[in-house]
């Protein structure tokens, strides 16, 4: 109601949210649709590997309520996307992985982000148990890579090989780490604040608050 308020005539908005689908019902869906949102969907894969680490406040699996979610968007005909992180619990099944988001999950466009947490003992800093290892994880974009460039160029976009390709051409990658400068996506959350990127959501990279305009 707002952005149709206050935008100018000729604006054109475009609006997106991540989510992990799991509170996503025929309303919500409605909603979505008749709003052009474009919903990025978080699920890591099959059923025994999402809920390896997806799993609610209480430690109960996720993997059946996001598949439900995402019904939804597909019923209302709400355009999606998927993330899906690489950790220490699918990095071993890449092409199961790529086979459930595009057969089960009908994905078009994927993101894989590599799940690399620090933890600090005895004053040394190491990666925790649940992130993917260095090697692993280009292994896992190699397989998935060697499986699209057979089978799915041209069907099936992931984030990673567009930018690669767009570096190739000279083109802008829209991946912040393969551009000179970080910052053209800022992120709002929940209570306000706002950041450059979504992964720099900390303390010392708050830009501000919208409530205290």
């Amino acid at each position: 109601d707002l952005q149709q308020k206050y935008k100018k005539p000729g604006m054109v908005i475009q609006n997106s949210m991540q989510t992990n689908g799991v509170l996503i019902d025929d309303e919500w869906a409605q909603f979505l649709s008749e709003n052009d949102f474009l919903v990025g969907i978080s699920i890591d894969g099959p059923q025994k590997l999402h809920n390896q680490f997806r799993v609610d406040k209480r430690g109960k699996p996720t993997h059946e309520k996001v598949m439900k979610g995402l019904s939804y968007l597909k019923k209302y005909n709400v355009q999606f996307n998927v993330l899906a992180t690489v950790n220490a619990a699918n990095e071993k099944y890449p092409a199961k992985v790529y086979h459930f988001l595009k057969n089960q999950a009908c994905a078009q466009f994927v993101q894989f982000i590599p799940i690399v947490e620090y933890k600090k003992l005895n004053g040394r800093i190491s990666v925790s148990d649940g992130s993917v290892q260095p090697r692993q994880y280009g292994k896992f974009m190699s397989d998935i890579f060697d499986e699209w460039a057979q089978h799915d160029v041209g069907k099936i976009y992931v984030q990673m090989f567009d930018a690669a390709l767009a570096n190739r051409i000279g083109a802008p990658p829209g991946v912040c780490i393969f551009a000179p400068t970080c910052g053209v996506s800022p992120v709002l959350e929940h209570n306000g604040d706002v950041y450059a990127c979504d992964h720099f959501v900390d303390p010392e990279y708050l830009l501000g608050n919208i409530k205290n305009s």
